[in-house]
């Protein structure tokens, strides 16, 4: 079989590489399996996770023939579908939209923490702090050494102002993945740089 191979521009991102071919806009990580990122963001969001048992699983086929033709349209959209869908919408910053196709992919494949981890960050980049922080900790549950989640917790947790517990987060990245894994030097950037606000007078 002939493959055909489209030319890709690639645009640089704080954690890898988003490519985009034709159309049709692919995020694709060059880092270790789950490793999380994102095009235009400061702490990038997870996209897929490589050999990851929970890796969202593609719509499967067939079946949607007997089906009236609107029926047969929603069936031939499976968690996949809406992952992806929400990734691209992610490249753009379009948080909310994000979330309604995590929120479909969810509903179809429940307890990925893939879709945990991303429902985590679009929350979070909308203020959601709290709705974000059950997301994170419902992906660690499924996936306690998610590389993406832990990373993103602390960093949620500065936003919290509570250092301490990121710091314990920075731990757990050690423990996971060493002090040279970009999480754990992401994280630790964070942390370093963070301030604590002001007290008010």
């Amino acid at each position: 079989m002939q493959s055909t191979t489209q030319t890709s521009t690639t645009k640089r991102t704080p954690r890898g590489r988003v490519l985009v071919a034709g159309a049709l806009a692919l995020v694709v990580t060059a880092i270790p399996a789950g490793r999380a990122f994102a095009d235009g963001a400061e702490d990038a969001p997870p996209t897929t996770v490589a050999g990851s048992a929970t890796a969202v699983k593609p719509a499967a086929a067939g079946g949607a023939a007997a089906k009236p033709a609107a029926a047969a349209a929603v069936a031939a959209k499976g968690a996949g579908d809406y992952y992806e869908s929400a990734k691209a919408s992610i490249v753009k910053s379009d948080w909310a939209s994000a979330i309604v196709d995590l929120e479909q992919a969810d509903k179809l494949q429940p307890n990925n923490a893939d879709v945990n981890n991303l429902l985590g960050y679009s929350n979070r980049k909308l203020g959601k702090l709290d709705i974000s922080l059950g997301y994170y900790r419902k992906a660690l549950k499924l996936t306690p050494k998610h590389l993406g989640a832990n990373e993103y917790l602390g960093e949620l947790y500065l936003m919290m102002n509570q250092p301490a517990k990121a710091k314990i987060q920075l731990a757990t990245l050690a423990k996971i993945c060493g002090k040279t894994c970009e999480q754990y030097l992401d994280l630790k950037k964070g942390i370093d740089s963070y301030k604590a606000p002001a007290k008010k007078k």
